[in-house]
């Protein structure tokens, strides 16, 4: 699923190593820094916990195991599918490595860290889609990007894309243009080719997911069809702010 490189304390390069492991066995992957291509159906049954929150805080460390992580806390906006028996207002995520431009990473004369994980602003708003913990407290987006879905446009177009530009999420057996079903974690979108792409309505994908959840039938091309009259054509996009002019 991802390459690595270390350049980080002894200490580190065992950790590193240990993580590695963790996601290989806990991560549907293959080697070559590649992740499987997942649709809707698939991202909602691997995730743990589906919410809409607001990043609070985010920081590097490394945790009481020794391991390099980012942890991030999210005020949460709106549960839309939260692990039995939780009702928490604030989530706290721990993922494997160091933030690009934290003084961890600059300390280590390198990176200790996976190649696609993703990374949240402080003040941004996400939709996202988180697998099951690891034994030692480590979760990440089910399909990475593809499970991380950022703010755009307002008022009634209020709508939501991933890191695949939402390409993944109807398209039954889609491929890349060279046929690929397997991505890099840093490709988007845009590579790939036979699906309807774009920014999705938040309510109307929401609606869907939590019927989803209840065990409701998947038909990509069903689903495709019914959700073409929700996406949202943007002209251009401030990714920093969230927001973006819609036509």
């Amino acid at each position: 699923m991802f390459s690595h490189e270390v350049r980080c304390s002894a200490p580190l390069r065992r950790a590193f190593s240990a993580c590695v492991l963790w996601f290989a066995l806990a991560i549907p992957s293959v080697p070559a820094t590649q992740v499987a291509i997942i649709d809707l159906a698939e991202t909602v049954a691997g995730s743990q916990i589906i919410f809409r929150g607001l990043c609070a805080s985010a920081h590097s460390a490394v945790d009481e195991n020794g391991f390099p992580c980012s942890i991030y806390t999210f005020k949460v906006v709106e549960s839309i599918s939260a692990a039995s028996g939780s009702d928490s207002k604030i989530i706290t995520v721990k993922q494997f490595g160091f933030q690009k431009d934290s003084k961890q990473r600059k300390e280590s004369s390198g990176f200790c860290s996976i190649e696609g994980m993703p990374e949240y602003e402080i003040g941004e708003e996400y939709l996202l889609f988180l697998g099951k913990p690891s034994r030692y407290g480590f979760t990440a987006p089910n399909g990475l990007t593809q499970g991380v879905f950022r703010f755009v446009g307002k008022g009634a177009d209020r709508a939501v894309v991933n890191g695949m530009n939402n390409g993944n999420l109807f398209t039954e057996g889609m491929k890349s243009a060279d046929g690929r079903r397997r991505i890099t974690p840093n490709e988007g979108g845009e590579n790939f080719m036979g699906t309807d792409k774009g920014p999705l309505r938040y309510r109307p994908l929401v609606h869907e997911i939590r019927r989803l959840k209840a065990g409701g039938a998947f038909d990509p091309i069903e689903a495709q069809e019914r959700f073409r009259p929700h996406r949202v054509s943007l002209k251009k996009k401030n990714t920093a702010a969230g927001e973006a002019d819609h036509e």
